[in-house]
């Protein structure tokens, strides 16, 4: 009485669409949840890129201010620093945009400084020392080099780097632990730093 069921209940394939959906499903929406982060980050990348290049030719112009919300700025510096805020104010995050420029050194070579992860997940240029010791290195230099204050942007004629920095965090919450900067325990911050660089001669102003 007993082997008719057993062999029935062997061949019976109901349920049997769950179950593997049940095996397919946390690799299928991984990977789809991939493709749309790698698809932000790609994107992140192209804004960053022209808000880069926007702002190094306006600060190429030597100009102090402009319209809008940056016409009450006080240097060339604070003027780019407005523009790249308000070209990054769609991001999700563009309130943590980061802008450094950087004057020619006496051998032709352009210093940036080094970008500075806080605790927190954002970024700066201008913090020294770093705490936790944990920064993005730039220019090559070992050790951090935090910004050196500027006014303005070199006089006409000389050559300028500007520098866009945008801590992209990562959606994806278990995929975070594995990204950017790593505390103590060996555990990533979830922060990847997007960064752009423009160089640009100055005009004759």
């Amino acid at each position: 009485m007993r082997i008719p069921f057993l062999k029935r209940f062997l061949h019976d394939q109901r349920g049997a669409n769950i179950l593997e959906f049940a095996f397919v499903a946390p690799v299928f929406f991984l990977l789809l949840l991939g493709i749309m982060e790698f698809g932000l980050y790609m994107f992140n990348q192209v804004m960053i890129q022209s808000i880069a290049y926007q702002a190094a030719r306006e600060a190429s112009l030597g100009r102090i201010s402009g319209t809008g919300a940056c016409g009450t700025t006080a240097n060339t510096v604070q003027y780019i620093t407005c523009l790249v805020q308000q070209k990054s104010s769609s991001l999700v995050r563009g309130n943590a945009v980061q802008v450094a420029i950087a004057q020619t050194t006496p051998t032709g070579g352009v210093t940036q400084p080094d970008v500075c992860i806080l605790a927190n997940g954002e970024v700066s240029s201008t913090v020294e020392p770093c705490p936790t010791n944990q920064w993005e290195e730039v220019n090559g230099i070992t050790g951090y080099q935090s910004l050196t204050s500027l006014s303005n942007s070199g006089a006409g004629g000389e050559i300028v780097e500007v520098r866009v920095i945008y801590p992209w965090r990562t959606i994806i919450p278990y995929l975070s632990r594995y990204f950017g900067t790593r505390d103590a325990n060996g555990v990533g911050s979830g922060v990847v730093l997007i960064s752009a660089s423009t160089v640009v001669k100055n005009e004759p102003f």
